[in-house]
């Protein structure tokens, strides 16, 4: 997928190669090949969408990505999660929905009963996408037209990249319309129905900053008033920050910015975008993104005062802006939440190699008492690690969603992830493993499936929901989402294989990549054959597609594998045969050796086969036929 651009938070590029910089902001991700002195407007979702592979925002090729998502944090007291796939929610803790073909999810809100709602765009990144999901993962039928989806066409190519709910249960979307001519909120009753009371009288506010605008995240302060934090363009060419304050109704604010409730700022001498917006407990409006200059992409951060004027106290020189380059190459900040004592936590990414989350002191420096230096660096997987959004738990731990490319013994698995931290910036070993979870939504050979992790929300019992996009079932992209919660409802894949040549099977309930204890070895005869069986069994609690992988031949010596007397060995050996299990269900699959009359005699062959879980990539199972030529 290198060089094609993905619509949404993630990339253009899944894996960078020497020159190629992979843009990977909470919104669209661009490949901007070697750095150049602007950030290219527009930013995603602009025209020619239906040219692009979708993952998040939206981006043109050879554009920089704009845009962000929004957290939301029940106030309920939340249970602390183990990281488990929840098997209450779909069945397997996953999701995937087709709204209206080539679809994105690319934030996510909960409800104060617990329905889950996400953002994103619909159409190949042309319209604006709602999704209403049940606490049990089915979508609800009382939201929309009775199939818990709503798609609104505003004006020319719109999306969304933020969502909120209101105190009323209303729901707030923050996006752009017309190609990002225009920055987008709308207004839904609980139905998903436009609001009417809301913008212009239908629902919609649409605000015109420049020569485009939209936006990525957004606020609702404690009286109602909303703040929308994202990207305007003042030339076409370089990005500017933006927040705009509406009041409730959605009518800008007198009182905010230039007195049209406008404000923008210039970040980088090559401009920049804004992902993500917070509001601190003294009114303060903090926008996190990233700033681009002649040489490199940085993580940059804007605070202003509760007028909408740039904050003297926060930064050096009293400018209200702090520059952090988190690694080497370019790094991007993606989201950003404030912590109860004021601090400031930014997601990021570092060269898209890494994800990082940092720590700022409230006067903007970084904090020493978080990770040493106030970052913390992760490798979340062997490819196109970036960390979308994050969000706060009431604890103040920290929950951060992103997406990776995982190397298996078989196959690539493109996931997303989520990680959650201490308030001290150190991976949480009770969550999950080793603090990292995973929600695998592809497997293959790891060259193009677009998963992205763009938001995530804790509910009020602690669980976390995490959304993006990944591959649909019948082509093109559509909306993810999973759910983390505690061991007690956690979905436990298990695929388990056996093998037998003339005897019993052998390998039941051993669970090893080695295959120890489950290696059958026979002699075979120059100019003869052996077979072999191998059963594939589901041991899991929940239904499992459990992908097969074998070895292929070598010099004198021939496979071939069959199920249920059709020949398959092409898809085994190239990872493309699944099969679809119930828990404690099995089917077999038959392995022949052949060995020619020119195979060298005493010549020993180790031939394993073996079975990766897709609900959990890393749950595997290999058996092996090892076979000494006579």
């Amino acid at each position: 997928m290198l060089g094609e651009a993905h619509l949404g938070k993630r990339t253009c590029s899944e894996r960078p190669v020497s020159g190629v910089v992979a843009s990977t902001s909470n919104t669209l991700r661009a490949t901007l090949g070697p750095i150049v002195s602007a950030a290219v407007w527009p930013p995603a979702c602009s025209r020619g969408l239906l040219l692009m592979r979708i993952s998040f925002r939206t981006a043109t090729v050879g554009a920089l990505a704009l845009a962000m998502l929004s957290t939301l944090v029940p106030p309920a007291a939340a249970a602390v999660s183990t990281g488990w796939l929840d098997r209450t929610f779909g069945g397997d803790g996953k999701v995937l929905t087709n709204v209206g073909g080539d679809d994105t999810g690319e934030a996510v809100a909960v409800q104060a009963d617990g329905k889950i709602v996400v953002a994103g765009t619909a159409h190949g990144g042309t319209d604006i996408a709602l999704v209403r999901y049940n606490t049990d993962g089915s979508l609800d039928s009382t939201f929309g037209g009775g199939d818990g989806k709503v798609i609104t066409d505003v004006s020319g190519d719109d999306a969304a990249f933020a969502v909120a709910i209101l105190t009323d249960q209303k729901i707030l979307v923050g996006g752009f319309a017309d190609g990002t001519l225009e920055a987008a909120l709308l207004r839904y009753d609980t139905t998903g129905t436009l609001d009417p009371t809301f913008g212009g009288g239908d629902g919609i506010a649409l605000t015109t900053v420049g020569q485009g605008a939209l936006f990525t995240d957004l606020v609702v302060q404690p009286d109602d008033a909303i703040l929308a934090g994202g990207t305007m363009t003042p030339d076409g060419v370089k990005g500017e920050y933006l927040v705009v304050r509406y009041d409730s109704s959605g009518v800008p604010d007198a009182t905010f910015g230039g007195g049209d409730g406008i404000q923008t700022t210039i970040v980088g001498t090559g401009g920049g975008f804004a992902e993500g917006i917070a509001l601190q407990g003294d009114g303060s409006i903090v926008l996190a993104g990233t700033q681009v200059s002649s040489s490199n992409e940085n993580v940059e951060l804007v605070r202003y005062d509760s007028s909408g004027s740039l904050d003297t106290t926060f930064g050096a020189a009293a400018s209200g802006k702090v520059t952090t380059d988190v690694g080497a190459g370019p790094d991007e900040g993606t989201d950003v939440a404030i912590q109860t004592d004021g601090k400031i936590v930014v997601a990021a990414n570092s060269n898209f190699r890494k994800g990082a989350v940092l720590r700022y002191d409230t006067d903007g420096t970084l904090d020493p008492t978080f990770s040493g230096d106030g970052k913390v660096l992760t490798k979340l997987g062997q490819f196109g690690q970036a960390y979308g959004g994050l969000v706060l738990q009431p604890d103040d731990a920290i929950v951060a969603v992103g997406e990776a490319v995982e190397q298996t013994q078989f196959s690539y698995t493109d996931t997303i992830v989520v990680a959650r931290y201490t308030t001290t910036g150190v991976l949480d070993t009770t969550f999950s493993r080793d603090g990292k979870a995973f929600a695998p939504f592809g497997t293959g050979s790891g060259n193009g499936a677009p998963v992205a992790g763009n938001d995530v929300a804790v509910q009020g019992d602690g669980k976390i929901v995490a959304v993006g996009t990944a591959p649909g079932a019948g082509g093109g992209s559509d909306v993810a989402a999973a759910r983390f919660g505690t061991k007690a409802t956690a979905v436990l894949p298990r695929p388990d294989l056996l093998i037998r040549s003339g005897g019993s099977f052998v390998g039941d309930g051993r669970y090893n990549v080695t295959g120890l204890g489950q290696t059958i070895a026979k002699k075979v005869a120059r100019g003869h054959s052996a077979s072999f069986s191998i059963k594939i069994q589901n041991d899991g609690n929940t239904v499992d597609t459990i992908m097969i992988q074998g070895s292929g031949g070598a010099p004198g010596v021939g496979v071939q594998y069959f199920a249920n007397g059709a020949p398959v060995t092409r898809r085994v050996l190239f990872g493309g045969f699944h099969v679809v299990l119930a828990p404690g269900a099995s089917a077999t699959i038959k392995l022949i050796v052949h060995v020619s009359t020119s195979a060298k005699v005493g010549k020993v062959f180790r031939l394993p086969v073996g079975g990766t879980s897709e609900v959990d990539f890393t749950k595997q199972d290999v058996v092996a036929a090892k076979i000494r030529i006579t």
